[in-house]
Order: C-alpha cells, then structure tokens, then sequence
C-alpha cells in the first residue's frame, strides 16, 4: 500500500482495512485547543475532502490543496460501501456547518430532551443548506444506562459507581473540559461561572458545563453527579421498561435518530443492556431482530445512501468550483 512518494497514505490505509473485513476503523486526532476555530475549520474541510476525492476517482494527476497533497489514483478497488460512514463529532457552530455538508452521523453529548431537539434540527437545517437531505444525517448523543430489576436496585448501582470517582478525578475532567485550573478548590467550594464565548476545545461539553454551573449545579460535588461517572452524558437509571420508556420518548419526539450506548461498567454493564433492554425494544418492535438480507456493511445496517463521485483531483489542484479552496467562500 504504497503512494507515488514511497509513503503509506491514510486513504489507502484506510481502504486496505476497511475492504477485506467488517471492522471498524476509526482515527482520532490530537486536541485542537492551540488552534485558532477558522483555521480548524479549513482544516476540517481540506480533510473531509481530499479522502472522498482519492476514494471516488481515477484521476492520474496528482494534486495539492492547502496542507494536504495526494498523488493520483489510489491502487485498490473502491470498498463495498462506496467509502467509509463518515463520523462527526462536536456540537460547535462551525461544526453543525460542517455536519451539515458530510457527516453521516454525529456522535454528541445531549443531557436534556430540549438540547437535543434544539441540536438535530440545527443540523437537518445546515443539511437543507447544503443541498443534502435531512434524513441522511443521523444524530446518535452518548447514553449512559444503569439498569436493575427495579428502579431501587438501579439507583443502587449508580450511588456505588459515583461513590468511586475521587474529587480530584471529578476536577481533572472539569479542567480538561474548561480549561480552568481546579487543582485549588475545595470540593464544595463555589466555581467561578464560565464565558458564553471565546473557548478553544470541546463545546459540546464546555457548554453543558457551563449552563450547569450557571443553574446552581456549581460545586465539585454537585458535578460530580453529571460529569463524574459519564463525562457529560445522558444518564438513565431504571428498569429495562423504563430505559426503554425513555430511549423510545427521544426518538419519538425528534430528538435522537438512535444512542450510542456508553455501559458504565464493562462487560456488566454492556451484558445488562444487551440482555435485558434490548429485548423489550424489540418487543415493542423499535428494534431489529435480525440483520436484513443483503446489507452487509455498516453503511447498508445505517440505512445510509451510497455517496455520489465528488469533484475530481484536478478540480483541487485548478481551484475550479467545487474544489476545496471554494468551499464556504460563497
């Protein structure tokens, strides 16, 4: 798997794993925090665009545009899902933009029913914006479960798993999620209430952080309950009834196309889920029971379309509309 320059590129990578196999490949990438939001931007653009060029073409001539250069066609055959499902995740103006133009599905933190009503119509609208069907986003937020044979025994369990998260873990992720210096404070110490703009990392989380901390919720201690045992995201205690009862409500009323289930404990918690909730989604029938006939990529289960060609590699390197260099400057 070798470009014209010798050296292995992420397309070609990417496409050697993703073609022979049913794995999933996924790159996560370094803080951006020391880089300013329209450079970020450009270089989300430049990113996304480049790959589904490489992946859609045969174009011989090699190409450059801005940071990134590729050099022509790529030397194995396109993968069984035209390209793989491309994953996006932050919540950020620029980023609901860039959602809007190529994410598939977006992975968010969500922690009430009006956020994530308010953040999937954001993007639905940002896709009619960009000439794509709403539909073909799905929003997918983080779903912590704590699941018993009663609501009692529910709870029980999550007051053991927050017992365990030691006040200087609960300050570690704050700061890392703010920025702020927390080292100093005591546990039920007043935390300073933070700036509606001008932050440089996670906005998804800054933001939830900062509604909560501006609510009342202003102590280590009080955050403990919300960041300390799932980082932010949605927390549902019950019994499979009720989880469902509240998986069922978000989707029902628009807010979700689906979670990603983050189990608080692993593999007990993952089994909890798949063995117990699982089954009462399918018996209310929002569940497969089954993988359908025919589909036997994750873009196929997704009920994702398959991407058209995009423009061409000389389309990048000429500047002619729909390269790179016009994206966004309309």
């Amino acid at each position: 798997m070798k470009s014209g320059s010798g050296k292995t590129t992420t397309v070609t990578a990417i496409l050697g794993l993703v073609t022979p196999t049913s794995g999933e490949i996924r790159l996560d990438g370094l803080p951006w925090s020391s880089v300013p939001e329209r450079e970020r931007r450009a270089r989300r653009e430049q990113v996304q665009l480049v790959p589904q060029d490489t992946l859609s073409s045969f174009d011989p001539e090699p190409g450059r545009s801005g940071r990134f250069t590729f050099g022509g066609p790529l030397d194995l055959p396109r993968s069984p899902q035209g390209r793989p499902v491309i994953v996006q995740a932050g919540r950020s103006p620029a980023g609901i933009v860039f959602a809007g133009r190529y994410a598939e599905v977006v992975f968010t933190v969500q922690q009430t029913f009006e956020e994530a009503k308010s953040f999937r119509d954001a993007l639905r609208a940002a896709a009619r914006d960009a000439g794509r069907p709403p539909e073909d986003i799905r929003v997918l937020p983080g779903l912590w479960p704590f699941v018993g044979s009663t609501g009692t025994e529910a709870r029980r369990l999550y007051d053991e798993l927050e017992e365990l998260v030691l006040p200087a873990q609960v300050a570690h992720q704050i700061a890392n999620f703010t920025g702020l210096d927390l080292s100093g404070y005591d546990y039920d110490e007043i935390l300073p209430e933070l700036p509606a703009r001008g932050f440089q990392g996670q906005q998804g989380r800054y933001e939830s952080l900062r509604r909560l901390i501006g609510s009342g919720q202003n102590t280590l201690r009080k955050l403990r309950k919300q960041f300390g045992t799932s980082r932010g995201h949605q927390v549902v205690i019950g019994t499979p009834e009720q989880i469902a009862d509240s998986i069922i409500d978000w989707y029902d009323r628009g807010a979700v196309d689906g979670f990603s289930i983050q189990p608080p404990i692993l593999p007990h918690g993952l089994e909890l889920f798949v063995d117990q909730v699982v089954p009462e989604l399918q018996r209310r029938k929002v569940f497969h029971t089954d993988y359908a006939p025919g589909a036997p990529t994750s873009r196929d289960q997704l009920r994702a379309s398959r991407p058209i060609p995009v423009p061409v590699a000389a389309d990048f390197a000429s500047g002619r509309p729909g390269s790179v260099d016009n994206v966004g400057s309309s």
